[in-house]
């Protein structure tokens, strides 16, 4: 008989290894899943990620070529402007020297 205690001991130890192993790759099965679910998902969303990383990457390119326009545009008024002085200092240096040649009270 301690033959068959001890049998049934072994069965039970067996069955209950098998039982704790079946739950651990039920709950790996069930993980599996989870993460296929999951990866599934990720991969619907990537698009939109993508559009709006491709949006984003068009908004900055415009800004820096506004800002290259802006640049541009500063720097061509500030020439202009230089221009407008000097011609503005020429025109005053030539009336000194024409009231200078031809005083005032001639042109009365």
């Amino acid at each position: 008989m301690p033959n068959d205690a001890a049998s049934a001991e072994a069965l039970e130890e067996m069955f209950v290894n098998y039982a704790d192993s079946y739950a651990g790759q039920e709950d790996n099965l069930r993980l599996q899943s989870q993460i296929k679910a999951f990866t599934e998902k990720l991969q619907g969303i990537l698009p939109f990620m993508k559009n709006m990383w491709d949006a984003e990457d068009a908004r900055i390119q415009a800004i820096r070529l506004l800002a290259d326009h802006l640049f541009t545009l500063d720097h061509h008024i500030k020439l202009e402007s230089e221009k407008q002085a000097q011609i503005e200092q020429t025109i005053a240096n030539l009336t000194e020297k024409l009231n200078m040649v031809i005083p005032l009270t001639h042109h009365k």
